[in-house]
């Protein structure tokens, strides 16, 4: 079944999602995006920034907390990553205010990271 997801699901950026989080919302999706820290209160992926410009300047995506999922994604902090994950747009509405770590991106499976190579 999640092979099958994953077959299906589009790799995207984080801006693409951002943009198209109403057409998204609830699918099983791929996102590509600079995870610079994940732990506690603070775990998202965030847009490419350009050599020296702050990564904190782009926009971001919350990853739900999971206390398995932050020791997972420890050895990937830092880099250019794909996350499999399932969208939850309450957050990019703008209906609400989510502060803190949101739960926009829910992790699918038991290895939802992998290292994205730049280009």
């Amino acid at each position: 079944m999640l092979a099958a997801l994953l077959l299906m699901a589009p790799v995207l950026t984080v801006d693409q999602v951002v943009a198209r989080h109403g057409e998204l919302n609830g699918q099983v999706v791929e996102v590509q995006g600079l995870l610079p820290k994940c732990a506690g209160y603070d775990c998202a992926l965030w847009t490419k920034s350009e050599p020296g410009e702050p990564y904190w300047n782009g926009r971001r995506l919350g990853i739900a907390y999971s206390a398995h999922f932050d020791r997972f994604a420890a050895s990937f902090v830092g880099r250019l990553v794909l996350l499999t994950a399932r969208l939850d747009d309450r957050c990019l509405r703008g209906d609400i205010v989510c502060l803190d770590r949101s739960n926009t991106l829910w992790p699918i499976g038991d290895h939802p990271l992998r290292f994205q190579r730049s280009h």
